[in-house]
């Protein structure tokens, strides 16, 4: 009786604590969100969106449409997502969404200080001491610097609880108390994948830890292997049964940039009283990409500590007979965690050339942000600072001596101070980054339209493929899916499908003959295309609007209806404006007989041209030019010595095959130099210079602005990271605007093919 209300005692004490420490935060949260990037609002729509129009399950029809998305691939935290709708359904909860995800976080963090509290507590610190410790760990929490945008990664007290079950299981192995942690394990998952993976990481390394200091057989070493992995295997079996996608990306760019930095490990870096020093060595502090993964002082100097006690007493291994105590289970799991804590600082792979052998990880690629890492790391050695601190007033109490009390009294004090000015650094940022939510009453009946068409169109869905970012679109487009209920066919989430981005690309890329995505569409029935007023449209999202019929305004967006059908009718209009162009043939439309290399018959200074496998060959990786993508910088010369060596402007352009894994991931560098002086390097992102798809096929086309006359052009596939062979077809310099005839019965318009649907050439008038 008096050990429960010990523990409601701490979880009351906690939660009240947290909710006036942040008081300021979640306050404000009624008509409001803290935002940061261009993943905050996204992660926000997809909860909201699911819990207002989304059906339940496991199917998120929000965006992508016609295809939609898995919902673990949307970050809308499923498991939440999944409850809060079916609390909805008694209780109406979305005009209080935005609140209820701040105490949802808040509410975990007093969980994560109970469940540490109960893991110590036979190390009988006293109960206010015990509490303040425990809530001043979670308020220290790296995790809590994801309220900001990636709120499902922001419950910082669900690892503690996945100890404090497992600590349970490691006292009494029954089955009761294995099923209940590999359970939690489970359902981790369903919160954000890296808790599974993360969690599910260390708590195996800390049973191997375990088995070694009690000089345990191999059989316990195996046992708790087989049954650790099982959360993950029956994640992984309910995935392959629930998500038919082959084809996402499998390595996801930033496995190394994304890391957490040593810095950012063991300094404070970004607190308010450490900003004297981050200033004055700013040029030798590299932070993290992703930020804020410090571990606290005081921990680090408690896990220091412990080590060097069990050195010191000889220790570190315990006897084969000896019963497992509270204080071998925290030191093998922070044990454990020190190999966790160096995959998250990237190491050994960012020792050259160890970065070769990054393949060996297989499916642990797919979680790019490694540096989150730190998250369960930061609570193992947490967990270690409780138990010396224990240990300490232990001695005290032994001894009588005050001198017992003043290293836990340092750490005690050094924690509190840090976790108050950690508090007072995220009330800054996050309060200053709250944005209103605008999602005002919609006067139009959304029921008549199969799904909202966005111009500038965005599609930001696999790692390796996507567009510029546009936060106005992007967000005012969110909001109304959210006031409509209609899906977006435009894209904001992490793993879309390889295919499925290449099928909304050509939709919005379309040169000539039917995207293939239409085959999915409704072809009766209209999609709402909206516009940000005063955007910069691309010709063919103009062409759009200038063919859809006005409808109305909304909250900043214009508003029309437009058929499917009528995508037709654009494409067969950029096909007929593009022809009469280059009949009959003049100065600046060049015949040439041979494709295959030179124009033979051009001049020099018109244009050069090269089909590699020939322009009539199909196109495909047996007739194009292979080309590494390496950080060695394998170059490739685009013209040979006098075509277009002219000071003046060009355009150079080129197929490359989109269904390469990460090749639409490349860095282009356009490259001048003269006599071994190197003139100007121009860089690019392959996705900004898509002018079309055709056939998983993406034409590239670069200005360029040449320096000086006579000088070598040459070409650079770029990317940290694996090498990988992309593959190019159909390379033309030009100068802008000149259009170019090849042979006698088809077409090169500004190297786009126009071809019909049986592969054929496309005749011109009177041949």
């Amino acid at each position: 009786m008096k050990s429960a209300l010990q523990s409601t005692a701490v979880l009351g004490s906690a939660l009240l604590v947290i909710l006036l420490a942040y008081a300021p935060l979640w306050t404000e949260c009624d008509n409001a969100l803290p935002m940061a990037g261009e993943d905050a609002f996204k992660n926000y729509y997809t909860l909201a969106y699911y819990l207002q129009h989304n059906p339940a399950g496991l199917h998120f029809e929000g965006m992508n449409y016609p295809f939609g998305e898995h919902v673990i691939y949307t970050d809308n935290q499923p498991a939440v997502a999944m409850m809060l709708k079916a609390a909805n359904a008694i209780v109406p909860l979305q005009t209080s969404l935005p609140l209820l995800m701040m105490l949802l976080v808040f509410i975990s963090c007093a969980l994560g200080a109970w469940a540490m509290s109960n893991t110590v507590k036979e190390g009988g610190l006293p109960l206010w001491l015990n509490g303040l410790l425990c809530i001043a760990l979670v308020l220290l929490s790296p995790q809590l610097q994801r309220i900001n945008g990636h709120y499902s990664l922001a419950y910082a007290g669900l690892i503690p609880v996945a100890f404090w079950l497992d600590h349970r299981v490691a006292l009494k192995a029954g089955a009761g108390r294995w099923l209940a942690l590999l359970s939690f394990l489970f359902i981790l998952a369903f919160v954000h994948p890296y808790f599974l993976v993360m969690v599910t990481g260390v708590l195996i390394l800390g049973h191997f830890a375990q088995h070694f200091l009690q000089r345990q057989k191999w059989t316990h070493y195996l046992k708790s292997l087989l049954l650790l992995i099982v959360p993950m295997l029956a994640f992984q079996i309910l995935m392959a049964l629930t998500d038919g996608i082959a084809d996402r990306p499998a390595n996801p760019y930033g496995f190394l940039v994304y890391k957490a930095a040593i810095e950012s490990v063991f300094l404070p870096i970004g607190l308010p009283y450490f900003s004297f020093v981050t200033g004055t060595l700013s040029e030798y502090l590299q932070p993290s990409e992703e930020g804020f993964f410090y571990l606290g002082v005081s921990s680090i100097l408690a896990a220091g500590l412990m080590i060097f006690i069990r050195i010191r007493k000889r220790t570190l291994l315990m006897q084969e007979a000896d019963a497992l105590n509270t204080q071998t289970f925290i030191y093998a799991r922070t044990l454990g965690a020190l190999p966790v804590l160096l995959l998250a600082m990237g190491i050994p792979f960012v020792i050259h050339p160890l970065e070769e052998f990054l393949p060996a990880l297989g499916p642990l690629r797919q979680f790019r942000g490694i540096g989150r890492f730190v998250f369960v790391v930061y609570f193992a050695l947490g967990l270690n600072l409780l138990w010396y601190v224990s240990l300490q007033f232990k001695q005290w109490r032994a001894s009588g001596q005050a001198k017992a009390l003043i290293i836990p009294g340092i750490l005690t004090a050094l924690l509190v101070f840090e976790a108050w000015s950690y508090r007072q650094q995220l009330l800054d940022t996050n309060l200053n980054q709250m944005a209103e939510l605008q999602v005002p009453d919609l006067e139009l009946n959304a029921a008549s339209y199969q799904c909202i068409y966005p111009l500038p169109y965005f599609h930001i869905g696999s790692e390796t493929f996507r567009t510029k970012a546009n936060q106005s679109i992007l967000r005012k487009s969110l909001e109304l899916s959210m006031a409509s209920g209609l899906p977006l066919n435009a894209v904001q989430m992490s793993r879309t499908s390889l295919s499925q981005t290449i099928a909304q690309f050509d939709l919005s890329t379309m040169v000539d003959g039917q995207p293939g995505v239409l085959d999915h569409y409704d072809m009766e029935r209209p999609v709402l295309v909206v516009h940000v007023e005063g955007e910069p449209l691309s010709e063919n999202d103009q062409r759009i609007v200038d063919h859809a019929q006005a409808v109305g305004e909304w909250n900043g967006l214009q508003l029309y209806a437009f058929s499917p059908e009528q995508l037709m009718i654009i494409a067969s209009e950029n096909r007929l404006a593009a022809l009469p162009k280059i009949i009959p043939a003049t100065q600046d439309s060049v015949l040439i007989d041979t494709v295959d290399s030179i124009g033979k018959e051009a001049p020099q200074d018109e244009f050069f041209f090269i089909g590699f496998g020939g322009a009539n060959a199909p196109r495909d990786r047996a007739n194009v030019h292979t080309l590494r993508r390496s950080a060695q910088n394998n170059l490739f010369k685009i013209l040979p010595t006098g075509y277009l060596d002219a000071q003046e402007s060009y355009v150079i352009s080129f197929w490359i095959d989109a269904s390469q894994p990460q090749s639409m991931n490349t860095q282009l560098l356009i490259s001048e130099s003269k006599d071994d002086e190197s003139l100007q390097y121009n860089l690019f992102e392959v996705t900004d210079r898509i002018i079309s798809i055709q056939e998983e096929w993406a034409l590239i086309e670069i200005p360029f602005e040449r320096q000086r006359v006579g000088s070598d052009l040459k070409l650079i596939l770029y990317r940290d990271g694996e090498d990988i062979d992309v593959f190019l077809d159909d390379l033309m310099v030009r100068r802008p605007g000149s259009e170019v005839r090849l042979e006698h019965d088809w077409v090169n318009i500004n190297n786009r093919f126009f071809e019909p649907s049986g592969g054929e050439n496309v005749p011109l008038p009177g041949n």
